[in-house]
């Protein structure tokens, strides 16, 4: 269980897609938020697992304006609640680079 919000402005993010994964990076689980960010997974056995964030496919209208991640390493043994809550950045784009900044090349 989480929660997904923006992390500029804590706003909740609606619609993002939350996936957990094992240690072959499988999806295993997978859900939604809901508006007001909240998701939960149910139903995973003990083990550790990662957990993706996608925007991509957000409801929101500006939820994909977000960068995809992972947070790694979260753990699930019985009997208890895991909570992996996350803050999106904004995705590296021109509309939302501050005035003057320039973008860099590899």
């Amino acid at each position: 269980a989480g929660r997904v919000t923006a992390a500029d402005t804590r706003r909740s993010l609606g619609g993002v897609t939350v996936e957990m994964l094992d240690a072959t990076e499988a999806v295993v689980g997978a859900g939604a938020t809901a508006a007001d960010g909240s998701y939960a997974i149910e139903g995973l056995p003990e083990g550790s697992y990662s957990v993706r964030f996608r925007t991509a496919t957000g409801e929101d209208g500006d939820v994909a304006a977000y960068s995809d991640t992972t947070v790694r390493g979260v753990v699930v043994t019985a009997g208890t609640r895991v909570f992996a809550g996350v803050g999106l950045s904004l995705r590296p784009t021109i509309a939302n680079r501050a005035p003057g900044a320039r973008a860099r090349t590899s």
